[in-house]
Protein backbone atom coordinates (compact mmCIF):
# COMPACT_ATOMS: atom_id res chain seq x y z
CA UNK A 1 0.00 0.00 0.00
CA UNK A 2 2.95 2.28 0.93
CA UNK A 3 4.56 2.62 -2.55
CA UNK A 4 1.33 2.82 -4.21
CA UNK A 5 0.71 5.86 -1.61
CA UNK A 6 3.88 7.25 -2.72
CA UNK A 7 3.68 7.42 -6.13
CA UNK A 8 -0.07 8.43 -6.51
CA UNK A 9 1.36 11.81 -4.00
CA UNK A 10 4.33 12.10 -6.37
CA UNK A 11 2.30 12.52 -8.98
CA UNK A 12 -0.84 14.27 -7.74
CA UNK A 13 2.02 17.21 -6.60
CA UNK A 14 4.87 17.13 -9.53
CA UNK A 15 4.57 20.56 -11.50
CA UNK A 16 7.48 20.72 -13.73
CA UNK A 17 6.24 19.30 -17.11
CA UNK A 18 2.96 21.78 -16.48
CA UNK A 19 4.02 24.92 -15.67
CA UNK A 20 1.10 27.52 -15.53
CA UNK A 21 3.30 29.73 -17.69
CA UNK A 22 3.28 27.21 -20.67
CA UNK A 23 -0.48 26.97 -20.21
CA UNK A 24 -0.72 23.25 -21.13
CA UNK A 25 -3.23 21.58 -18.45
CA UNK A 26 -1.86 18.02 -17.33
CA UNK A 27 -3.46 15.02 -18.50
CA UNK A 28 -4.20 13.79 -14.60
CA UNK A 29 -4.64 15.59 -11.68
CA UNK A 30 -3.07 17.59 -10.21
CA UNK A 31 -2.67 19.75 -7.39
CA UNK A 32 -1.28 22.92 -8.50
CA UNK A 33 -3.49 23.39 -11.32
CA UNK A 34 -6.68 22.08 -9.26
CA UNK A 35 -5.86 24.41 -6.03
CA UNK A 36 -5.25 27.46 -7.96
CA UNK A 37 -8.40 27.01 -10.58
CA UNK A 38 -6.34 26.74 -13.36
CA UNK A 39 -8.27 23.29 -14.80
CA UNK A 40 -10.60 23.65 -17.45
CA UNK A 41 -11.38 20.31 -18.04
CA UNK A 42 -14.24 17.72 -16.22
CA UNK A 43 -12.99 16.21 -13.16
CA UNK A 44 -13.43 12.35 -13.80
CA UNK A 45 -15.17 10.39 -11.23
CA UNK A 46 -12.80 8.27 -11.06
CA UNK A 47 -10.47 10.51 -10.27
CA UNK A 48 -12.61 11.96 -7.30
CA UNK A 49 -12.24 7.44 -6.19
CA UNK A 50 -8.88 7.90 -6.27
CA UNK A 51 -8.56 11.29 -3.80
CA UNK A 52 -10.78 9.56 -1.53
CA UNK A 53 -8.90 6.10 -1.79
CA UNK A 54 -5.48 8.24 -0.58
CA UNK A 55 -6.95 9.60 2.04
CA UNK A 56 -8.55 6.99 3.53
CA UNK A 57 -4.97 4.77 2.72
CA UNK A 58 -3.33 7.75 4.86
CA UNK A 59 -5.61 7.38 7.41
CA UNK A 60 -4.97 3.59 7.88
CA UNK A 61 -1.30 3.59 7.76
CA UNK A 62 -0.93 6.89 10.00
CA UNK A 63 -4.00 7.37 11.89
CA UNK A 64 -3.76 6.85 15.33
CA UNK A 65 -7.38 5.09 15.35
CA UNK A 66 -7.53 3.47 18.83
CA UNK A 67 -10.42 0.50 17.04
CA UNK A 68 -7.98 -0.64 14.17
CA UNK A 69 -4.92 -0.88 16.09
CA UNK A 70 -6.45 -2.16 19.51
Amino acid sequence: MYPSLIEYLNRIFYDEPYPFKKNVEPLYLNRNWLMHGRMAREIERYECIQILNALSAMEFMFGENEECFG
